[in-house]
């Protein structure tokens, strides 16, 4: 099945949004710094960009986008605690996309490179920062 750009960042966003960790989209698609003060804990937002692609017959692709998750998780009395809780929520990310692509009806596939994943402080604020990079093929129709 053919998709496209949008498709992906969509997709993506649906499969984070329904995981049990609770997880909610942001307001803005480029920062935490929009999203209302008491809403930061489990927010996330969803960036894609093209990686390459590769030319077929029959007028299609095979397009790779790196697809990056950002979650952010309110500070806490126990900065450990919120930085397992981030690594977690990475890993909960990279294996429901995963699965989605495989058997969710998602008809894509998160390459073997991805998942690398990382978690931010940055000073001044109150909450912490995960990202999971996942490079995401899948077929392009012209």
């Amino acid at each position: 099945m053919a998709h496209t750009r949008d498709w992906v960042l969509a997709r993506v966003a649906s499969v984070v949004a329904g995981l049990p960790e609770r997880l909610t989209q942001t307001t803005s698609p480029f920062t935490f710094k929009l999203q209302p003060d008491g809403a930061i804990d489990g927010a996330f937002r969803v960036e894609v960009e093209h990686d390459r692609t590769e030319g077929r017959f029959g007028m299609t692709e095979e397009q790779t986008d790196r697809v990056t998750v950002w979650v952010a998780r309110r500070l806490a009395e126990n900065q450990a605690d919120v930085y397992a809780t981030i690594l977690r929520d990475l890993i909960a990310i990279r294996g429901a996309v995963i699965r989605d692509g495989h058997v969710g009806g998602g008809d894509y596939l998160v390459e073997a490179t991805g998942g690398l994943a990382s978690v931010q402080y940055t000073d001044g604020h109150e909450f912490l920062v995960g990202q999971v990079v996942l490079p995401i093929n899948y077929d392009v129709v012209l």
